[in-house]
Parts: C-alpha cells; sequence; structure tokens
C-alpha cells in the first residue's frame, strides 16, 4: 500500500480536479480566478502543482473560493483509502473494515486523551494500524476493542 504522504498527495489532486469538473473549470480559468482572488498562479504552475499533489493549504483554499466553493464535504478517512486494493494484502482486510478500526481507534483516543496536544496524529494513528495484525477482527475472533487495544499499544510503543 502506498505510504499516508502519497495518498494525501492523490487525495488533494483528485479533491481539487473533481472540483473543477463539477464547475466546468479550466486550469486557465482556475488561474485567472485565484489571481482575482488574491493569489498568484499562472496555468502552467497551477497544473504542474495540482498534478503531483504538492501544494500549500493556503493554494488549496484559494483554488476552492476561486471555483466559489463555499461548502467541501469530505470523508477523510475514505478518501486517503480510495484507491487501494479492496484487501490489504499486509493486514488481510477490506479497505472498509480497515476504516472501521482506524475510526474506533480515533474515538477511542479523542475519548482517553484529555489534552489535545498529547494525542497522536492521523498519520501516526494509520501507521500503527498498518503495524498491527487486525485479521483477528475481521475474521470474528476477537472484538473491536481488543483490535482498538491492539493498535494503541503499537502507538504507545513507537512513542517512546
Amino acid at each position: 500500500m502506498a505510504d499516508f504522504e502519497s495518498r494525501t498527495h492523490e487525495w488533494v489532486t483528485r479533491a481539487i480536479r473533481a472540483e473543477m469538473v463539477r464547475r466546468g473549470i479550466t486550469f486557465g480559468e482556475l488561474a485567472e480566478q485565484i489571481v482575482l482572488v488574491g493569489g498568484d498562479e499562472n496555468e502552467r504552475n497551477l497544473r504542474n502543482k495540482i498534478a503531483r499533489g504538492t501544494f500549500s493549504a493556503a493554494l488549496f483554499a484559494q483554488c476552492l473560493a476561486a471555483m466559489g466553493c463555499k461548502n467541501l464535504t469530505i470523508d477523510l478517512l475514505d478518501q486517503l483509502y480510495a484507491g487501494t486494493d479492496d484487501v490489504d494484502v499486509q493486514a488481510g482486510a477490506t479497505r472498509a473494515e480497515r476504516i472501521q478500526v482506524l475510526r474506533a481507534v480515533r474515538e477511542a483516543i479523542n475519548r482517553d486523551t484529555p489534552a489535545k496536544g498529547d494525542s497522536p496524529g492521523l498519520k501516526e494513528v494509520i501507521e500503527a494500524l498498518d503495524a498491527t495484525d487486525i485479521t483477528p477482527f475481521t475474521s470474528g475472533a476477537v472484538s473491536l476493542e481488543e483490535i482498538v487495544k491492539r493498535v494503541r499499544q503499537t502507538l504507545e510503543k513507537t512513542s517512546r
């Protein structure tokens, strides 16, 4: 499976491109609109940045504003796992099962961590999930709570 960073680059590229298609906007038109909202992009640079997915959050916001996008509804976890194989060979789990475990881990961490600054980020949680065998959950041998416990133990080991 591609690493978290490359999945993120792919996601931001897909998000901008999908919004452009929805609104029928070309790269040239988007570059012109970005200039109107205060940015400084030409068509060629914009096309390259979006293709690579390596641009700032500010440019992401400028693109959305330039397209007149007032709301962007996303399910970040589904989007980050979009494009991966239906079955993850490493963990033997479907994407839906991995997302279910990931959400449960995040909920447990948010519930049990008093200070947000002490909470691991999404990247760390995904890496811990990737390092944890969740096959016993997918086969029904153990509960979701047990798998959450195992992922959290992996997180604790890696944060030391």
